[in-house]
């Protein structure tokens, strides 16, 4: 362990804190009438919102043992393993077996301990500690021999005010920047709608465009003496393609030349049930060769008469995603596409030249608003960087100032001591054995 500030002591979570305690073991449901049940799931994405925390179906008989109060931390054992937050203010509620309950001891600030456990030092402790293959986990044991560093009191209220003044004008900026970020997607989307408006003429892209299906994967298509590159739904992202795990299939006499993509196809997304989903698309550019696709996926084409960029960015224009969403509806409630509803899209007819001048004119424009994007998104780190910092520089002394008339902590340590031992049944005594 590093050297500490004088007035500072070493000390583990365990020593400054209750007896650490599971959870209640219930099922949730959201129309239940029971109590609040907080679950990992809820503490994972930012401030609690009780007003989303699913009810407990089955109240608990000992019900105040799992009853939260103001300042419990709790902490998450297995999935996010050691996420954690301060409880401020709750409702009557319940906490899930997968949660932890720390009560720090007062007068030890549990809003301190709390920030510690959202710094590095408490991290490396938690990753050193996690066990398990399938479903990692921290045991009730294992969380409380996490080391502590502890300053004197009237220093941890002094750190804890810092942190989240810092803190407070952080989210302000974190704010901005999501907002930034919306703003620009709308700005984006609007702007390769508006290329398009101008372009009175469709026509069903099917009349322009060769619009087929591919290779449904069976087991007889297991590779093994005519393999090919396949791709598959997961390979096709919003305007772009996602190489990073291609698959094979084995193909039989004729197939290649019949299924082989090439440079300028569309590949559409067939759907899998999500409307946001529905039609997604990229343009193929030949990356790989000899390639084909799988029958979820709806290649199509351009004829002379259409560029490929152009149907590829007018394919993901919101505008046509809201038409692509329409015709996949169905009164199933699934949402699906086929070779027939693609062809029946309608494409803006245009001459090639007016296309490609489109094309060249959305290039420029995205380009600017990827760079701006970019830079939001290194704002947004360099912004999780400093919070990493505040909390380093906070629990190594180097926050705010010492007062050498502060009580040290060790005083504070030996009455914390006193306070559990106080606070522990006494063993009663064995009687005398007959004599």
């Amino acid at each position: 362990m590093s050297d500490l500030p004088s007035g500072w002591a070493w000390t583990t979570l365990g020593d400054v804190s209750r007896k650490p305690q599971y959870g209640w073991t219930s099922k949730s449901n959201p129309e239940s009438a029971g109590l609040p049940y907080l679950r990992t799931t809820d503490i994972t994405k930012g401030p609690i919102d009780w007003g989303q925390v699913p009810k407990c179906v089955e109240t608990p008989a000992d019900l105040h043992r799992f009853l939260l109060q103001p300042g419990d931390i709790v902490v998450s054992r297995a999935g996010s393993v050691g996420v954690s937050a301060l409880i401020q203010r709750p409702p009557p509620a319940i906490f899930a077996s997968y949660l932890i309950r720390l009560q720090v001891i007062a007068p030890m600030s549990a809003a301190y301990v709390a920030h510690f456990l959202q710094s590095s030092g408490y991290w490396r402790q938690v990753s050193d500690a996690k066990v398990g293959i399938a479903v990692q986990n921290v045991s009730a044991k294992k969380l409380a021999a996490i080391a502590l560093p502890v300053p004197p009191l009237a220093e941890q209220e002094r750190i804890v005010a810092a942190i989240e003044e810092h803190f407070s004008h952080l989210d302000a900026a974190d704010a901005s920047l999501r907002s930034a970020e919306t703003r620009l997607g709308l700005v984006t989307s609007r702007a390769v709608d508006v290329a398009f408006l101008s372009l009175d003429k469709r026509v069903p892209v099917g009349e322009i465009a060769d619009v087929r299906g591919g290779i449904q994967k069976q087991p007889k298509r297991k590779p093994k003496d005519n393999a090919a590159p396949f791709l598959r739904v997961a390979n096709v992202g919003h305007g772009r393609m996602d190489l990073r795990d291609v698959h094979e299939i084995e193909l039989f006499d004729g197939e290649l030349e019949r299924c082989r993509l090439q440079a300028g196809d569309l590949l559409v997304v067939e759907g899998n049930g999500s409307p946001d989903q529905i039609g997604r698309s990229a343009v193929w550019q030949g990356e790989i060769d000899d390639c084909v696709h799988q029958n979820h996926l709806i290649r199509v084409r351009p004829g002379p008469q259409l560029d490929p960029e152009f149907l590829g960015l007018y394919w993901n224009a919101p505008s046509t995603r809201a038409q692509l969403t329409a015709v996949a509806s169905s009164t199933s409630g699934l949402h699906t596409l086929s070779t027939a509803k693609v062809k029946r899209i309608e494409v803006p007819a245009a001459p090639i030249d007016r296309q490609k001048a489109i094309v060249a004119h959305l290039t420029v424009q995205i380009a600017a608003f990827a760079r701006l994007r970019a830079s939001l998104r290194l704002a947004t780190e360099r912004q999780s960087n400093l919070r990493h910092a505040i909390l380093a520089a906070a629990f190594s002394g180097k926050l705010v100032p010492q007062d050498p008339d502060d009580e040290p902590a060790s005083v504070l340590l030996d009455r914390i001591r006193e306070e559990r031992a106080a606070a522990t049944p006494k063993k009663r005594a064995r009687s005398a054995a007959a004599t």
